[in-house]
C-alpha cells in the first residue's frame, strides 16, 4: 500500500506525514478503512526543501532509524538527486546519493524508476 502525505505515521518518539510511504502486503492487511495512525513504514520518501531539509536529515532520520523503516529516501529537487539509505543491523546505511539512471528500491520488490521522472523537466 502505498500513502502519500496524510498519511500520520508513529514513530518511536514523534509522529510524521512523510511524503510517500510504502506498507508491505503483510502489513496492510491488518490496515482499516478508517485507520488515521498508521504503524511505521516499509519505505518512507522525503522531498527537501528549505524549511525541511534540517528535519528530514535530522531528527526524522534519527526516529526512522530507530523505528525500523528499512529503506528511507531523501529527493532533492534543487540538485536533482536521490539519496538512499537501507536499514542494516538496525542503522541507516547510504546506498548512493544518484542524479542519473534508474534506481530500484530493495523494500518495493520490482519497482524501477528513472530519476528524471522524478522531477520536472
Amino acid at each position: 500500500m502505498v500513502l502519500d502525505e496524510k498519511a500520520l505515521c508513529a514513530s518511536s518518539r514523534n509522529d510524521y506525514e512523510p511524503d510517500v510511504v510504502f506498507f508491505a502486503k503483510s502489513r496492510a492487511r491488518a490496515f482499516t478503512p478508517d485507520q488515521s495512525l498508521f504503524p511505521v513504514p516499509d519505505l518512507v520518501v522525503e522531498v527537501l526543501s528549505p524549511s525541511t531539509q534540517a528535519n528530514d536529515r535530522g531528527v526524522k532520520f534519527d526516529d526512522y532509524e530507530r523505528s525500523g523503516v528499512r529503506e528511507y529516501w531523501l529527493i532533492n529537487p534543487e540538485r536533482r538527486t536521490v539519496e538512499i539509505f537501507h536499514c542494516k543491523e538496525g542503522r541507516f546505511e547510504r546506498q548512493d546519493a544518484h542524479a542519473s539512471g534508474s534506481l530500484e528500491s530493495l523494500v518495493l520488490t520490482r519497482f524501477k524508476v528513472e530519476i528524471a521522472s522524478l522531477f520536472d523537466s
